[in-house]
């Protein structure tokens, strides 16, 4: 990762230090490197921390573990400009799963200049 990192925000350190960790140290590991890899600054923000790390409420809307799926992997794909091998290394899957969970949900790039 050729990007420079300069720490993690006190808001972030204290969703981490909160947070209950049922995945151990590998949870932990994935989150931060999620978190660095899709996060716009070199600092660690709170907002670059998975879903199901973060203390917001949860999103209104079906809850079913499939559309949960669904829209965690769309928003990481958006986060990553579709880069498929950054996506899945942010979601802790393999390239061939994510591309497999692509095209389940039926996920389509939208290409920006196409839009009038």
């Amino acid at each position: 990762m050729n990007k420079r990192f300069s720490g993690i925000a006190r808001p972030a350190l204290d969703i981490l230090m909160n947070y209950e960790w049922p995945g151990n140290v590998r949870e932990l590991e994935n989150a931060i490197e999620r978190a660095m890899v899709i996060g716009q600054t070199p600092e660690i923000v709170a907002s670059d921390f998975p879903l199901q790390v973060s203390t917001s409420p949860a999103p209104e809307g079906s809850m079913a573990l499939e559309d949960v799926e669904r829209g965690h992997i769309q928003r990481v794909l958006e986060a990553c400009e579709w880069n498929q091998t950054r996506a899945a290394k942010a979601l802790g899957i393999d390239r061939v799963t994510l591309y497999n969970k692509i095209k389940k949900y039926g996920f389509r790039k939208v290409n920006a200049a196409a839009v009038p």
